[in-house]
């Protein structure tokens, strides 16, 4: 065992900040595009399909019209898989200056950099990051962690990661589903989280359980509050 052992009212007392401090300018909503999900509800209604199909000007099939639109919100879903990974590596980074300033044991959490690829005949978009050996899960997104982080610091900081997150962000969100590689005693390597937001839009994809999920995580007191007023 380390020299730190996390304690969640520490966490609160030592974190009094809002989201815009760990939040980065680019994930704020623009108000001069039209947002994701209001593009993807607009295509989805069958009858604006076919009233596109209708204007002979248009030399244009439904069927391609699907296809366009099945490629569109491939594109969306990826795009939002990495704005999450994105997320969690600036959490990281904030996380990792805190910890090893105010703690002797030196530790460092780590997201693998990711990227969305289009690939050709078929036409289809996937998301590439480099591969992981002796693969590790440290968390999932509900509520269990691995047993290990009453034992071994590593595993502990980043179990300890997932409630800093909430309490960084003043509530807004929260990394979970943490899994990846120990790469030695004091680095994991993570990768693919998952992201509860109050914001139920944002970071979706079927991983976000918004204040619900978030309350798995921490003490009964805070997970009351958080059902009351999404806030701690």
């Amino acid at each position: 065992m380390g020299d730190w052992v996390f304690n969640f009212d520490d966490l609160q007392s030592e974190l009094n900040v809002g989201p815009s401090a760990y939040i980065p300018p680019s994930f704020a909503s623009s108000t001069n595009q039209p947002h994701p999900d209001t593009v993807i509800r607009s295509f989805q209604r069958r009858d604006a399909i076919t009233s596109i199909t209708e204007h002979e000007e248009w030399n244009v099939s439904t069927e391609d019209v699907q296809t366009d639109l099945d490629r569109t919100l491939e594109t969306i879903r990826y795009m939002k898989t990495m704005e999450g990974q994105a997320m969690a590596v600036a959490l990281t980074r904030a996380f990792n200056n805190l910890m090893n300033k105010n703690h002797s044991t030196f530790i460092s959490l780590t997201f693998l950099e990711a990227s969305v690829a289009k690939l050709d005949e078929p036409v289809k978009f996937v998301a590439m990051e480099r591969f992981l050996s002796n693969f590790e899960r440290f968390s999932n997104s509900v509520d269990w962690h691995s047993p290990l982080a009453t034992t071994e610091p590593c595993v502990q900081y980043a179990v300890a990661f997932t409630p800093w997150t909430w309490a960084a962000t003043n509530g807004y969100l929260m990394v979970v589903d943490l899994q990846g590689q120990r790469v030695d005693h004091h680095t994991l390597v993570l990768t693919d989280p998952a992201i509860h937001c109050i914001d139920g839009v944002r970071f979706a994809g079927g991983t976000n359980l918004g204040p619900r999920g978030m309350a798995k995580f921490l003490p009964r007191t805070c997970a009351m509050t958080i059902a009351q007023s999404s806030r701690c």
